[in-house]
């Protein structure tokens, strides 16, 4: 029988492998914002830091909560929520986190600013003037506001409302705006992520990541071999933009 010993010093060499270990977070986590599905494989890693990321079509919207939520988790920092499509879901964010503990998720929900446009010219002043001036003017550097979301860009938009003229010059000047403030080095905003349910060529061309979700009907797999085979919608995801320059579509979840 061989008996080993372990000196004092390979058992604080142990120790202190395992406490580096449980502070490296996957690599996802440390390049960018984690979907918690396959678009994170999709974009190699998840979302680079001080980017702009557009993100539109089906349940567009929704996703910002999950984004929302892993940002806070993630990298900490505050996290600015412009809703224009009535999509924040405090409830949502709650239950995928803290399902059991109210004091924490109070907590986490207070590092989250949400403010509400009901029309184009209220996001508009949001953006470019009150978003501005609030990361301007950050104060605490423990609590810097580390990513700007701005859901529903399509929904404070219409035909009767808006001339197609108008609508290009409002959606100019967020993009340009949003651009700018996800360029910047020295403002502490690491991400910049916006949503819509229809596309605009505006932040198409401004992102660095352009990413379109869609339905397409697929076939249906029976549970029995004696039930015909139906259709369903299945929801895909294509990179319609991103830096790897590989635009591949996936098959996200089924409806």
């Amino acid at each position: 029988m061989t008996l080993t010993t372990t000196t004092t010093s390979e058992l604080l060499a142990k120790q202190q492998q395992r406490l580096v270990s449980s502070l490296i977070k996957p690599a996802s986590q440390l390049r960018g914002l984690v979907f918690g599905n396959s678009i994170d494989k999709l974009l190699r890693g998840g979302l680079a830091p001080k980017t702009l990321t557009f993100l539109y079509g089906v349940d567009a919207n929704h996703i910002m909560n999950t984004l929302c939520s892993n940002s806070i988790r993630v990298f900490g920092g505050k996290v600015v929520y412009l809703d224009a499509a009535n999509s924040f879901d405090p409830y949502f964010i709650v239950r995928s986190n803290f399902p059991q503990s109210e004091r924490v998720a109070r907590e986490f929900l207070q590092s989250v600013i949400v403010s509400r446009a009901f029309t184009c010219y209220q996001l508009r002043k949001l953006v470019t003037d009150k978003l501005v001036d609030l990361i301007a003017n950050q104060e605490n550097d423990q609590q810097k506001i580390k990513t700007v979301l701005v859901s529903g860009i399509s929904s404070v938009f219409s035909e009767e409302d808006n001339t197609p003229d108008e609508i290009e010059i409002i959606e100019f000047l967020m993009a340009r705006t949003l651009r700018e403030i996800a360029s910047d080095k020295n403002n502490g905003v690491s991400f910049v992520v916006v949503s819509s349910n229809s596309p605009s060529m505006n932040f198409v061309s401004k992102s660095d990541t352009a990413i379109k979700l869609f339905l397409e009907e697929g076939e249906k797999k029976g549970v029995s071999n004696r039930r015909k085979r139906g259709r369903e919608m299945i929801q895909k995801v294509i990179l319609m933009k991103h830096y790897s320059q590989k635009f591949e579509t996936i098959t996200l979840s089924e409806k």
